[in-house]
């Protein structure tokens, strides 16, 4: 689990080039085993997702990422870019939170699978961040995740929470940010 969350750390000095102009909405998501790339589809309006035109963007090295390695000795968790439009932030949140509902499962099989929801340049996302793992997020489990950041990183701060022992991670921040690469 340790070499998972270093790769995660290491990983979040990269950016998803060409996804910041990224239409607001909810999308399923497929990150490639490498985590050089990101496939998203968007869910239409009645729940349908088109999987015929992904939007694919290719991963890209920045460096402006503040997340320190010894963040992860006190929590299971990380810091990320620049503060967050809180407004944009509160929706997004609220997506993710109305999406879990009560409990919402989410698998990945041969690659990474995640939630994305997106409002203006801020996403909100879940994913399970582990081959052949499946995980189940519910409206405790998004205020829990939110609570933990804003502790350690700052309401409105660009940050992920990831349960100990658990592939899952729930997670706020700019769009392009790249994230769940923990494989």
């Amino acid at each position: 689990m340790h070499a998972n969350l270093y790769l995660i750390l290491a990983m979040a000095s990269s950016i998803w080039a060409g996804m910041e102009n990224l239409p607001s909405g909810e999308y399923d998501a497929v990150i490639s085993p490498d985590g050089e790339s990101i496939e998203l589809f968007l869910v239409g309006g009645s729940g349908a997702v088109d999987k015929s035109s992904p939007l694919v963007f290719h991963a890209v090295e920045q460096d402006d990422a503040k997340t320190a390695p010894t963040l992860e000795k006190r929590w299971s968790g990380g810091c990320h870019g620049p503060g967050l439009d809180t407004g944009s932030t509160d929706i997004v949140l609220a997506q993710l939170k109305a999406w879990a509902g009560r409990g919402t499962e989410l698998c990945s099989y041969s690659s990474t699978n995640a939630k994305y929801f997106t409002n203006g340049n801020i996403m909100a996302y879940y994913c399970v961040n582990e081959r052949g793992k499946c995980g189940n997020l519910d409206t405790v489990d998004v205020d829990y995740a939110m609570q933990q950041m804003d502790q350690w990183c700052g309401a409105y701060q660009g940050s992920w929470f990831n349960w100990a022992g658990s592939p899952e991670i729930v997670g706020k921040g700019a769009i392009g940010t790249s994230v769940c690469l923990g494989w």
